[in-house]
């Protein structure tokens, strides 16, 4: 069984071409591990070892390989990501919220 995202670190992009850090928020239950961790040792068992699984390093090698994650690092995407190259958000991006007070009543 593999992991869920709220069990594993990585990234993901969203559906406005934001690239996020995942961090695990609980640990996944029983032998259950994360999926670039049984992609490798699938690949291992088959005589293609990727080495050790890191996502930063996977990261790492996206980054250099996809022109959309050029100049991103897995380090640096901070708790609200980085826009991808070349995408637009799908919504606008509030930093910052104001709301008047209403009359009740």
């Amino acid at each position: 069984p593999v992991a869920v995202s709220a069990e594993k670190r990585g990234t993901l992009v969203n559906q406005g071409g934001r690239v996020q850090r995942i961090e695990p928020a609980v640990a996944p239950p029983g032998e259950a591990e994360p999926d670039g961790l049984v992609l490798a040792f699938i690949a291992e068992k088959l005589g293609e070892p990727l080495g050790k699984h890191d996502p930063a390093a996977v990261f790492a090698e996206m980054a250099e390989r996809v022109p959309a994650f050029h100049g991103l690092r897995f380090g640096s995407l901070g708790d609200t990501g980085r826009q991808a190259a070349g995408t637009e958000p799908a919504l606008p991006v509030v930093s910052r919220i104001s709301v008047a007070p209403q009359p009740v009543g």
